[in-house]
């Protein structure tokens, strides 16, 4: 398994509201399917590819009154097919969670789990999803088990219908690997952020700030391990919405890394 410290020594050296999301909605039909497409823009791009980035096909099905159930198959995509160790692309890990929401609604619990189906010889396409989706690089690591809990709060809302909600939860990387009995086997991961949304008209404004603490490994202070993202995104409404986002990186080293990503999604639900 690549070490999560190894990782960030590649990205400084390195030129929402879907289904499986971040920021979870509320689901009140039986159900909705996603797809969804981050493109990063890199400073030196020559020959990554229009398509380059992480596509995401997801889904959640409504369970009982309060849960649901999520699961997401991430496509991780390079220039081409392409020859030889790195080149071409790959599936990613796939997600399987579950949802559930308090009574009040106001409050969600997340647990989910990736299983290690990435492959093993895609290296540019694995390293273009960890730059460019970090909040979820664990999508882009070849055998490694991941599990990650979070809890979900509405801590305000407004009679207009505007809201800030806030994620606190972790994130552990279980190498299943060569290097499964070393002592880098096991990343341990903060995953925390605020999220500020209200209506605009026909669409839904969401402003985020996400962030992920390294908290597994020596050497280097919290800040040196902590790596922040801003994102913006408007979303339709409706039983076809699509939406379209934009996120920024703030801090080292992924400020150096890549220097934006646009997300373009579609929603459908399902009566």
């Amino acid at each position: 398994m690549r070490s999560l410290f190894l990782a960030a020594l590649v990205l400084g050296t390195a030129t929402s509201l879907a289904a499986q999301s971040l920021w979870p909605r509320p689901l009140t039909s039986a159900g909705e399917l996603d797809l969804e497409w981050v493109r990063p823009t890199f400073p030196n791009e020559s020959g990554l590819g229009a398509t380059r980035g992480v596509w995401v096909l997801s889904g959640r099905t409504k369970v009982g009154a309060r849960g649901r159930l999520v699961n997401a198959v991430p496509y991780l995509r390079s220039a081409g097919p392409g020859t030889g160790y790195g080149a071409g692309s790959t599936l990613g890990d796939p997600y399987f969670g579950y949802e559930s929401t308090d009574s009040t609604g106001k409050s969600t619990l997340v647990v989910g789990l990736r299983l290690p189906m990435a492959g093993t010889n895609q290296f540019l396409s694995e390293q273009i999803a960890f730059v460019g989706d970090y909040d979820r690089f664990e999508e882009s690591f070849p055998k490694t088990l991941t599990l990650h809990f979070e809890g979900q709060s509405e801590v305000w809302r407004d009679e207009a219908g505007a809201d800030v909600r806030i994620r606190a939860g972790a994130t552990l990387l279980h190498s299943t690997g060569a290097y499964s009995s070393s002592y880098d086997a096991n990343s341990f991961l903060l995953d925390y952020g605020v999220r500020f949304g209200r209506p605009a008209g026909p669409v839904d404004l969401g402003l985020a700030l996400t962030g992920r603490i390294i908290l597994s490994g020596s050497g280097g202070s919290i800040g040196d391990r902590s790596t922040h993202q801003g994102t913006i995104e408007l979303s339709g409404r409706g039983r076809i919405a699509p939406r379209i986002g934009l996120r920024i990186p703030i801090d080292e080293p992924l400020k150096s890394s890549f220097d934006q990503a646009i997300t373009v999604g579609v929603r459908a639900t399902i009566q």
